[in-house]
């Protein structure tokens, strides 16, 4: 009968097998079959921990074989370290069982380095997808909301928070490993700061779509706005949008900021407050502008270590986290027919409801919810004629109240000030 060790060492041969076996057979079954590894829990499933269960049965199963040897077992125990090591390690291939545990190894090594090529490949683009980079749960979860309510909906995160070319790469894997570790020790602020620091250039990868060769002429646009009384009565302005060129040689209208050499340096970490503004206006030439109210802040050594040079993102701050008030998301939905103007007092019952902002989002849906009873107190026949035009209103309302509730975060319209046309406040 085999002693406890004997089967203990067994056992491990064994276990270290079936770990590896099992671990690579489901990786392959999930790459060969349609299961979608999008999902963040499968992806990290499949790429990240079943690997490691590999390295893990496959030490075990090494450790197993090394220590299963009754051939050198009593060797073991009368001989010094180096003659130990020797005996186990000193392979003799005219053996057959020496052979067998070579080409073992081999296959199974060939094995696990297919299976981790293949899966650091896939694990390198399920990192890139924005489901990965929304798996942080609640910490994410108001980023990524409005993300895909934005224009970039269909641009990975990492377009633009990455960019092409291996040296960013690299400094953003090592950055979210110090926020990997923010979010699993709950260390992390509330809401995530802004601007985000030594965040790429902007035109390192705002121009790989939005080339300065695009930016020309005038452009009129028309923004619709409706008033919080009984018509929901309609505002239309029309603007004329002096886009200009982003060329340098040719820079003119809004552009001219990014085309031309502008400097600026901030009073406050949220770059709200501008105390000095320097522009290069060629020839030689250079320009400062300083706020009379911090003049005496404004150093030469100040200007020196925090001026930063204007990019697209000092204005399009917001171009994919938009975090729109509940009245300019309700303006929006009404002008595209997803709420009924026709409804009197929508946008006023819509406002009080969401604004100010709730405690939780089951709070703010509660009070959208109840203005069904509104209509159906004030305006009965109303609410008897248009009663599908009223839940296709608060069925909407209830969407406004996912893009602007986040408690946990504590993040709300007014957290994160849109830059874009120099407006503030409730649209």
């Amino acid at each position: 009968m085999k002693s406890f060790w004997d089967l203990m060492r067994d056992s491990m041969v064994a276990t270290g097998a079936a770990i590896v076996i099992f671990s690579v057979g489901l990786v392959m079954l999930i790459l060969v079959t349609a299961v979608p590894t999008g999902n963040p829990y499968i992806g990290l499933f499949t790429f990240i921990y079943l690997p490691v269960l590999v390295i893990i049965g496959g030490l075990v199963f090494f450790f197993g074989v090394i220590f299963n040897r009754p051939d050198k077992r009593r060797i073991s125990r009368r001989l010094g370290l180096k003659k130990w090591l020797s005996a186990y390690f000193s392979p003799d291939f005219t053996k057959p069982a020496q052979r067998r545990r070579l080409t073992f190894f081999l296959v199974a090594g060939g094995l696990e380095i297919v299976v981790f090529s293949i899966g650091g490949l896939r694990l390198a683009q399920f990192m890139d997808t924005p489901q990965f980079c929304a798996s942080c749960h609640t910490v994410m979860d108001p980023e990524y909301t409005v993300y895909q309510a934005s224009p970039h909906a269909r641009v990975p995160c990492v377009s633009c928070h990455i960019g092409p070319g291996a040296p960013w790469l690299v400094r953003s894997k090592i950055t979210g490993i110090r926020q990997v570790w923010h979010t699993m020790t709950k260390t992390f602020d509330r809401p995530v700061p802004t601007p985000i620091e030594h965040l790429r250039p902007a035109r390192e990868t705002c121009e790989q779509c939005h080339w300065p060769q695009k930016f020309s002429g005038n452009i009129s646009r028309t923004f619709r706005r409706y008033n919080a009384d009984e018509k929901n009565s309609e505002q239309s302005t029309t603007l004329l949008l002096k886009v200009g060129s982003g060329e340098p040689t040719v820079a003119q209208g809004i552009h001219w900021h990014i085309a031309a050499g502008v400097w600026y340096v901030p009073v406050d970490e949220r770059r709200q407050n501008i105390g000095w503004v320097g522009v290069d206006m060629g020839n030689n030439r250079f320009k400062e502008y300083i706020d009379p109210k911090v003049t005496p802040d404004i150093t030469a050594e100040k200007i020196s270590s925090d001026k930063r040079l204007m990019d697209c993102i000092d204005c399009h701050n917001r171009a994919t986290h938009i975090f729109r008030s509940p009245g300019e998301l309700m303006d929006i939905a009404f002008s595209r027919g997803n709420m009924a103007a026709s409804l009197p007092f929508l946008k006023e019952q819509g406002l009080k409801a969401l604004v100010p902002v709730n405690t939780s989002e089951q709070s703010a849906i509660a009070k959208v919810e109840s203005i069904s009873e509104f209509y159906k107190t004030k305006y009965p026949q109303i609410y008897a004629d248009q009663r599908q035009e009223i839940e296709k209103s608060l069925l909407h309302l209830k969407d406004i109240v996912r893009l602007t509730t986040f408690p946990y975060m504590r993040v709300n319209w007014e957290t994160h000030p849109d830059n874009l046309g120099h407006t503030k406040g409730l649209a």
